[in-house]
C-alpha cells in the first residue's frame, strides 16, 4: 500500500502539474478540539471547496455526514473537475481532522490516486508557502462514476 500522506514540500513541488487537484476538505464545525482560527478565509492555491457537511454526504441517512451515495459522490466530483487521471490531495485547516475523512470517502469509492497533505495547512502556513483566497472554481467535467470496492 502507498504512504496515504505527502509533504508541504511535495505538494509545493507539484503545484502546477495539470493532473493535481487540491481538495480543501476543512469543516464549519469542529468537534473534540479547540479549533484554529484564521482572521480571513485563507486557502493553498488552486484548491477547491471540497464540503463535506453539505455535497459529499448522504443528508438521507440517519447518522450525521454519512458517506454519499455513488450518484451524489460521482456528481460532486465531477462539479470539482475530478477525472480519472486526477491525483488527489486533500487538507484542511485543523493540521489533520476532516481531510482523512474525505481521504477515505475517495478510497470507498474506488480511487487509488488520493492523498493527505501532512499537517494541512496550519503546517502549510508555517512553513512560508504562499497562499491566497478564495477556492479555485472549475468548469464541471464530463462525468465519472465511483465504483463500489470491498473493504477487508
Amino acid at each position: 500500500m502507498e504512504y496515504p500522506l505527502v509533504s508541504t514540500q511535495w505538494l509545493e513541488a507539484h503545484l502546477t502539474d495539470p493532473h493535481l487537484v487540491l481538495l480543501d476538505a476543512s469543516m464549519e464545525t469542529v468537534i473534540g478540539k479547540e479549533p484554529l482560527v484564521y482572521d480571513e478565509p485563507i486557502c493553498i492555491p488552486r484548491s477547491r471547496r471540497f464540503d463535506l457537511e453539505s455535497v459529499f454526504c448522504d443528508k438521507t441517512s440517519t447518522q450525521i455526514h454519512a458517506l454519499p451515495t455513488f450518484e451524489q459522490f460521482s456528481q460532486g466530483i465531477a462539479q470539482l473537475g475530478i477525472e480519472a487521471d486526477s491525483v488527489i490531495v486533500i487538507y484542511d485547516n485543523q493540521g489533520i481532522y476532516s481531510a482523512p475523512r474525505a481521504w477515505w470517502t475517495f478510497k470507498v469509492m474506488g480511487f487509488n490516486r488520493v492523498y493527505v497533505l501532512d499537517g494541512g495547512l496550519p503546517q502549510w502556513i508555517e512553513e512560508d508557502c504562499i497562499t491566497s483566497s478564495p477556492h479555485r472554481v472549475i468548469k464541471p467535467k464530463a462525468s465519472i462514476t465511483a465504483r463500489r470496492i470491498s473493504i477487508h
